[in-house]
């Protein structure tokens, strides 16, 4: 089974899910459809995909089996944020009355907002920005309602303070309820993280969501924060990248958007240029609106052919059935601290030892990606997308000048 074919019809099933007007004739040409369901389901877009097949009423151009694990897939989704919007209403109930800024952000402010459904929006935990109380008065009032702390290897500064849902006493069992809590973001280029927070807060709104009230970031931050998302903290991975076009598309998609301010944000915190991309990709290949692209180059007319040339490489890079990230060779790319370059080395040769996460004393190992033996593959089987990718993205980022600051 050659990989040009299996690109094609990933291309088209992203475009029916992803796009403006979900055309069921897209699908008439698509014959792998293993495959083309295995990139859906490892790209968490499949939800989307099977809402967009049911409101189409093209649920037969599927074979059964495949539409069965679309279906299920599905479900699952809509079951595990029923659980993450309980636990979230749990939190609330904690926090109400403490003298602090809660603001949901990420999936589950998309679902509260009507943006999604709960089966199209895969969530793996809860996100939060707050303010006014520190983190161990946090640990302090999760610990009591059953939230055990997670401690990284890789802890930083900036770093958000995790929580698992747990009994209390066995602290070597993980479960399915992960909350994050920020209080500042990571730095990139020319954003603090901190300059990120204060924007949220700055533009965040009340939602009702079965009649209890929550805040989230406005329209505008909900389309910035999702497009930096899946193109600088986590730099095109495919599996980020993806969702955060999903994310946009649906966000676009509810209600008209001042494409105005959110690239003034985006020119002052150093992403113009990342979340052009996006909007390149938003306008040119799913035919959703123009206004972000259209904004970015009129604020950065000399970079329009590299943002395009780069949006390009980016789509067609992306579309293959393996997942890869760039959150390594960033730090070559890019112009980050030696350290940092060095532990990228590292890893891109399979000598890092990778990162590892402790819950009440007990250390859990996690294994590096394995970036390299997946490179070595891709270029074994001359791969030219990939190729074109890691070319296109190193001439990207020595072209801006991106920078990584230091962890300090």
């Amino acid at each position: 089974m050659k990989a040009e074919p299996i690109k094609r019809e990933i291309e088209t099933a992203l475009v029916f899910a992803l796009g403006r007007d979900p055309n069921p004739a897209l699908l008439d040409g698509i014959q792998n459809w293993r495959a083309v369901c295995d990139f859906l389901l490892g790209s968490k877009t499949a939800g989307v995909f099977y809402r967009r097949l049911l409101a189409a009423k093209a649920g037969a151009a599927a074979p059964e089996p495949e539409l069965e694990r679309l279906r299920q897939f599905y479900y699952f989704s809509a079951l595990k944020n029923k659980v993450l919007l309980n636990e979230l209403n749990k939190i609330r109930e904690i926090l109400v009355g403490k003298n602090i800024r809660l603001i949901v952000l990420k999936g589950a402010s998309l679902i509260l907002s009507g943006a999604f459904q709960p089966g199209e929006r895969y969530q793996c935990d809860l996100d939060f920005l707050i303010e006014g109380m520190s983190r161990e008065e946090l640990r302090g009032l999760l610990k009591p309602a059953g939230y055990l702390p997670v401690a990284h290897s890789d802890q930083h500064w900036w770093s958000e303070e995790h929580f698992i849902r747990g009994d209390g006493r066995r602290g070597e069992e993980m479960f399915s309820v992960f909350l994050e809590f920020h209080w500042t973001f990571r730095p990139l280029n020319r954003c603090s993280g901190k300059e990120l927070a204060e924007a949220i807060f700055e533009h965040s709104e009340p939602v009702v969501w079965r009649e209890r009230e929550y805040i989230i970031p406005t329209a505008e931050l909900r389309f910035f924060q999702a497009g930096i998302h899946g193109s600088a903290y986590h730099a095109f991975e495919s599996g980020y990248f993806w969702v955060a076009l999903a994310d946009l598309g649906a966000i676009a998609n509810k209600r008209r958007l001042d494409f105005s301010l959110i690239a003034g944000i985006a020119e002052k915190q150093g992403m113009l240029e990342h979340l052009g991309i996006m909007g390149w990709v938003l306008a040119e290949k799913l035919s959703l609106d123009r206004g972000l692209w259209q904004e970015v180059v009129k604020r950065a007319p000399q970079l329009e052919r590299t943002l395009a040339t780069t949006g390009q490489a980016v789509w067609r890079g992306l579309l293959g059935p393996h997942p890869v990230s760039f959150a390594n060779l960033v730090h070559l790319f890019g112009q980050s601290h030696f350290r940092s370059r060095v532990r990228a080395c590292l890893k891109l040769a399979g000598l890092y030892k990778g990162e590892s996460v402790e819950v009440e004393g007990t250390r859990l190992n996690v294994p590096p990606a394995g970036f390299l033996a997946l490179s070595r593959s891709r270029f074994k089987r001359l791969d030219r997308e990939f190729v074109r990718l890691v070319w296109q993205m190193a001439r990207f980022y020595r072209k801006i000048k991106f920078q990584i600051p230091k962890d300090s």
